[in-house]
């Protein structure tokens, strides 16, 4: 069972409202927002947020402090570099069209960072388990349209997790891993949000 979403927006907020170096003047949210955190910040907000989780909990998460050099290829033939030397940040999300909470994160990843930071970072889903014909297929169908990738043996999956989706990483340029988290809830884009803000 994912920690309780109301204690995390309840966290989330308190640290927001309450820092006493937050800039309302550099960077636009999704939201419309101006919001700025700092990297010091964001990093006692995910220390905050792991606190909530259990011990079985953060097993699960199996976290990750960088990734290597990938190069993928999407569905619709182009080519993307992320992790180590990579020339954008990428925020990554590994789904399976079967799986009830990637339905949801899904469409909020694309919506989210789609419309607003799409030409400043790269934005990934990959299928696990999927072949490339049915994702293709499964996209049309959604009207998804962000970078989609097939993973049909788990190979890059297998890379970053062994068990759970959807899973969502935020990668920098040189392959650190900014944050990271499974399952989904309306929160975890946000989430996402702040650690290319404070990036």
């Amino acid at each position: 069972m994912r920690p309780s979403i109301l204690i995390y927006f309840f966290l989330l907020i308190s640290f927001l409202s309450c820092t006493s170096n937050f800039d309302n003047s550099s960077t636009e949210s999704i939201e419309g927002h101006e919001e700025r955190i700092s990297k010091e910040e964001f990093q006692a907000l995910k220390e905050e947020y792991l606190k909530l989780f259990s011990k079985k909990q953060i097993e699960e998460l199996e976290i990750l402090s960088s990734v290597e050099h990938f190069e993928v290829n999407t569905i619709d033939n182009k080519t993307i570099v992320f992790g180590k030397n990579s020339e954008k940040p990428t925020v990554l999300l590994f789904f399976a069209t079967w799986c009830p909470s990637c339905k949801g994160a899904i469409p909020d990843v694309d919506s989210v960072f789609g419309t607003h930071w799409s030409d400043r970072i790269n934005i990934l889903a990959i299928g696990r388990e999927h072949e490339r014909e049915a994702l293709e297929k499964w996209a049309m169908k959604n009207n998804v349209k962000m970078n989609i990738v097939a993973d049909p043996e788990s190979r890059i999956y297998n890379q970053f997790a062994s068990k759970f989706i959807p899973r969502l990483y935020v990668l920098d340029t040189r392959g650190n891993v900014l944050f990271q988290d499974y399952g989904w809830s309306e929160y975890s884009s946000k989430f996402a949000e702040l650690a290319l803000i404070a990036e």
